[in-house]
Parts: C-alpha cells; sequence; structure tokens
C-alpha cells in the first residue's frame, strides 16, 4: 500500500462513523429543503454552475459579463465530474459539496493523527468539526470555499508526509478558485 496511507484498523473504523455523521448531516438541508419545502432548486453558487453549463456547451465566454469566465475552477470541477459520472450539472452542483466535505474531514482527522494527539481526542475534534456551522454552510451547499478548503487541507496533508512537491502543485492549483477575489 502507499506509504501515506498506512492506518491501523481502529482508524478506519472512526473515519467510517465521522464520514456517515457527516453524510447525514450534510444531505440534511438537501433534503428538508426537498421534501417539506417541495423547494428542488440549488442554493448555492450559481455563477458556477452557469460556468459549467457553459463549458459543456463549449461555450467559454461569459455572455452576461462580457469576459472570460474567471474564477473557473468550481465550474471546470463541475464540469469535470458531470461528464466523468454522467450526471446532469444540476446534480454535480449537490454531490461534490457533500462528497469534498466528507472527504475533507476525513483529511482533517488524518491531519490530526499526524500529530500524534490522543485518539479520543482527534475523534472529538472531528465530531466538533462536523456540527459547526461553518462545515455545514461550506459542504451542504456549492460555493467557491469548497474546493478550495478541500485542496489546502490535501496539500497541508501531503506536506506533513513530506511530498513537498505534490503540496506545492495543489497550492499552484488553488489559484484557479480565486479566494481573494471572491
Amino acid at each position: 500500500m502507499l506509504r501515506f496511507m498506512r492506518l491501523e484498523l481502529s482508524v478506519y473504523k472512526k473515519i467510517i462513523i465521522l464520514s456517515l455523521i457527516a453524510f447525514i448531516l450534510l444531505i440534511l438541508p438537501q433534503v428538508i429543503r426537498f421534501y417539506f419545502y417541495d423547494n428542488d432548486n440549488l442554493v448555492g453558487d450559481y455563477y458556477s454552475l452557469r460556468v459549467g453549463e457553459s463549458l459543456l456547451n463549449n461555450i467559454y465566454y461569459d455572455s452576461v459579463n462580457e469576459r472570460v469566465f474567471y474564477p473557473i475552477g468550481t465550474g471546470i470541477l463541475l464540469t469535470l465530474f458531470s461528464l466523468i459520472f454522467k450526471v446532469n450539472i444540476e446534480i454535480s452542483a449537490r454531490i461534490l459539496p457533500i462528497l469534498l466535505g466528507i472527504l475533507s474531514l476525513i483529511l482533517f482527522y488524518l491531519i490530526l493523527k499526524h500529530f500524534n494527539y490522543n485518539s479520543k481526542l482527534s475523534y472529538l475534534t472531528s465530531l466538533a468539526l462536523i456540527i459547526s456551522p461553518g462545515f455545514l454552510f461550506l459542504f451542504s451547499t456549492l460555493n467557491n470555499f469548497t474546493f478550495p478548503i478541500f485542496i489546502s487541507l490535501l496539500a497541508l496533508y501531503f506536506y506533513l508526509k513530506n511530498l513537498i512537491w505534490i503540496s506545492f502543485i495543489l497550492i499552484l492549483f488553488n489559484n484557479l478558485f480565486s479566494i481573494l477575489s471572491v
């Protein structure tokens, strides 16, 4: 197995439990919105959704703002996810934040484990992250910060595992999402 992926069995169990809790809490707003309010409108970053739809139709120019699309990162990610998994771009905009939230939670837990914190403390800290309003907002709907936070956590994880060149490339890739201009 890969050097940076070796974990003990109890860690896998904790990651699975944390992931299930995160999945339930992240999908809950969409379920409530759809079933209780008959509202299936996508809440979140409509600009990235529009960029993704345009890219699927081979349009690279924003006719509304009369400029080339920027920031384009989330739109590209939506387009790639739609093409790879053969789903509608609106479905991608619903699934991708939840998936990135769960992956970010796993990375957060693994980063805590790297610092040799008490296993119970790492688990409780990860649970606190799951129920925090910031986590729930960032990863229950599509927004410009979902993927950059995931990439930043991934870069930090690779840096801690002494894979500095991968970390450097990921940080450079984060510029597509233009966190500073939002």
